[in-house]
């Protein structure tokens, strides 16, 4: 017998139409929700690879001029008291005359006009600071040299001088950016405050190393007068300068900037190792050449730790940095993408503050713990670890550049004299 057949079909029930509406809806709702999740990422992608090239451009600009630097050395006569043979203000009719016309000398000693300087901008001891009569909200660290680059304003008399000495330095300013805007967009631009990359660039025409009151023995000069590129006016066209100041954003968005003038590795480690010098352990600051990250060419020897003096004993001579470029400068910068930067400056617990608030002052103070402290069986729990712990509890998106560059003008010598 065979089965009756099913009656014909002439359509869908309402059921079914709805069931199927239904499913078509949540997939349209997946398609259009997995679309715009894919976009949100593309962008945040993006904007996070813009802002850290922008960073990485920076930080190679910086290391690549670093490398450049110069202190031309030459050895000298030295009075028996220490004092260099006086090279400036030497005619019959100035001051400086009797000095130099009585100079007895004793011994060679190493001598140059030039300067190479790095260490927290205006923190920790004044002595130790780049900038210390500055009111600029200038966090972390600087570097200011001496470099052949060439650069002069009169580039049809003498631009053809291409490798002119010019004085040259980086370092962070917090402010906005009201003087980097053109004029006639200052109207339509919102200012943004955001801490930036400067670069220091004073051309030849500018430069007073052999002017008065700034030629001379820096070592005997006060901090302000020996630190003169932050002077404006008309003696030194400076960093603060109100008008036409030489320097120019380099990188948006660098919160830390750190100068670590250090031995080559070979030399830290033979001194680690050497018995006379009687180190007690891997973490005594002696063993390396900037314990609190302040290095100046000008200054016989550098603190080891802030506000304590130093004897022989405890900073041996072959780590004076008299009229020497240190080996090797390890340099880290710390950048944040821009939503990061604007979230922080936009924070109430942070706007308007000095460094944002951040304090970095209190983290960075021993070179010897940057990567990693000694005296804990941690690994990589140093200062940078602080710095980054300290982001992430803000979810500030971040990324750390890490380098060392070989001077290459450097000629470390262990001996003072001769």
């Amino acid at each position: 017998m065979k089965p009756l057949p099913l009656p014909a079909r002439e359509g869908f029930t309402l059921i079914e139409v709805m069931v199927a509406s239904l499913i078509v809806v949540i997939l349209a709702g997946i398609l259009i929700s997995a679309t715009d999740l894919t976009a949100r990422s593309f962008q945040r992608t993006s904007a996070k690879i813009e802002q850290f090239s922008e960073a990485r451009r920076g930080f190679e600009v910086l290391t690549r001029r670093l490398a450049e630097a110069t202190l031309n050395t030459y050895w000298d006569y030295y009075d028996k008291n220490g004092n260099p043979r006086p090279t400036t203000n030497t005619r019959r009719n100035e001051s400086n005359y009797d000095v130099f016309k009585n100079f007895v000398p004793a011994a060679y000693g190493r001598q140059s006009e030039l300067r190479f300087v790095s260490g927290p901008m205006n923190t920790g001891p004044k002595d130790e600071q780049i900038d210390p009569t500055g009111t600029a909200d200038r966090p972390t660290h600087g570097v200011f040299f001496q470099a052949p680059i060439g650069e002069v304003d009169d580039r049809d008399t003498i631009g053809m001088l291409d490798q002119s000495l010019n004085c040259w330095g980086y370092f962070l300013e917090v402010d906005d950016d009201t003087k980097f805007i053109p004029k006639p967009l200052t109207d339509l631009v919102q200012p943004r405050r955001r801490s930036r990359l400067l670069e220091f660039r004073q051309p030849t025409e500018h430069n007073p190393i052999y002017w008065p009151p700034f030629a001379g023995a820096a070592s005997a000069q006060k901090a302000e007068i020996r630190n003169w590129w932050f002077i404006g006016g008309a003696a030194v066209s400076g960093i603060d300068t109100e008008m036409d100041r030489p320097v120019r954003v380099v990188s948006e968005n660098i919160i830390a900037l750190l100068i670590i003038p250090r031995l080559s590795r070979n030399d830290e480690l033979a001194r680690q190792n050497d018995p006379n010098l009687k180190f007690n352990g891997a973490d005594d600051d002696r063993i390396v050449l900037s314990p609190t990250y302040f290095f100046d060419s000008a200054l016989n020897t550098t603190r080891l730790l802030p506000n304590k003096p130093l004897t022989a004993s405890e900073r041996p001579e072959d780590v004076n940095p008299k009229n020497q470029l240190p080996p090797t400068v390890q340099v880290v910068i710390v950048a944040l993408d821009e939503t990061s930067a604007r979230n922080l400056d936009e924070d109430p617990t942070t706007k308007g503050k000095p460094g944002f608030d951040l304090k970095l002052e209190e983290i960075f103070k021993r070179s010897l713990r940057l990567e990693d402290d000694r005296t804990t069986d941690k690994p990589s729990d140093g200062e940078l670890s602080e710095l980054e712990a300290k982001l992430i509890a803000k979810r500030l998106a971040y990324r750390i550049f890490n380098t060392t560059v070989i001077i290459r003008g450097a000629k470390w010598s262990r001996a003072q004299s001769s």
